[in-house]
């Protein structure tokens, strides 16, 4: 029986496949040799059209699931494509445990959008925080976050002068200039309330714990599923960083996702085991 959908999808012909969908939604099902389904190869063409991956998802959503042959979920491949945000995120509103699956190569999505250069790293990196503080799970290292910061100001670091002076951030101590240090928040555990000096990563990372109490797991779903169908709320100007985590990140372990797909048809409240 011929793949019509994977077909159509391998040849990047997605007004004929929107129509084929609208017909025959059995067709997203398909699977070709290699485990992949035709949301796989949409997601290997940077310039595959929101309406064919919206109508692959509503013919079938659980595609987003599904690895193929190669260890890839269709975000992997979407992120090593360099797709555009809107598809993004609609992969991660139907499946936003996918922000921390790795690929065989031990990579999450992140990992490789920072990899192939994407623009959409930061915003990506900002989704897997939310995501891991939403549930109650630590958020990537300060550091790693601060990694990103460092080398956008580098330029800036070598050109400090009288007329580009040089600031150093209150909570991590980095030298940055004015641009990526003009944000203020105060410092709860150093025991300083008034606002201090921050670097834009500090501030970033603040924003997103608006509490030195994280959310319990019962929250971090429903938080997740909202914030994902909405772009970022607006952030507040005088939020609070959390202690540091450092001492306690070395006995986080990362949670073992089962290797295969598993379908829920009640999102982030049941799960059907296969």
């Amino acid at each position: 029986m011929p793949r019509v959908a994977i077909e159509l999808a391998e040849r990047s012909q997605w007004s004929a496949l929107v129509d084929l969908l609208a017909e025959q939604k059995h067709a997203a099902r398909e699977c070709d040799d290699f485990g992949m389904l035709a949301l796989h190869w949409a997601c290997t063409d940077s310039t595959v059209s929101v309406a064919a991956i919206d109508a692959l998802l509503d013919a079938y959503e659980a595609a987003t699931m599904r690895i193929n042959k190669g260890g890839l979920l269709p975000l992997h491949i979407a992120v090593k494509a360099k797709v555009d945000d809107a598809i993004l995120l609609r992969l991660i509103t139907a499946y936003p445990d996918a922000l921390i699956v790795n690929t065989p190569t031990d990579e999450t999505p992140v990992d490789l959008a920072e990899k192939v250069q994407s623009p959409a790293y930061i915003w990506l990196l900002e989704h897997e925080n939310a995501y891991r503080i939403a549930s109650g799970l630590l958020p990537r290292r300060q550091a790693v976050v601060a990694e990103t910061t460092r080398r956008r100001a580098t330029s800036a670091t070598l050109r400090f002068s009288t007329f580009r002076a040089r600031h150093h951030c209150r909570a991590c101590g980095v030298s940055v200039c004015s641009a990526h240090s003009n944000k203020r928040i105060p410092l709860p555990y150093l025991g300083i309330t008034v606002p201090q000096r921050v670097c834009t990563t500090c501030f970033d990372a603040a924003s997103h714990r608006p509490s030195q109490v994280p959310p319990t797991p019962n929250r971090a779903r429903s938080h997740t599923t909202m914030s994902m169908l909405k772009p970022p709320p607006r952030r507040s100007n005088t939020p609070s960083l959390m202690e540091d985590e450092s001492n306690s990140i070395n006995d986080f372990a990362m949670p073992l996702l089962p290797s295969k797909a598993i379908p829920r048809y009640k999102r982030f409240h049941s799960r059907a085991t296969t």
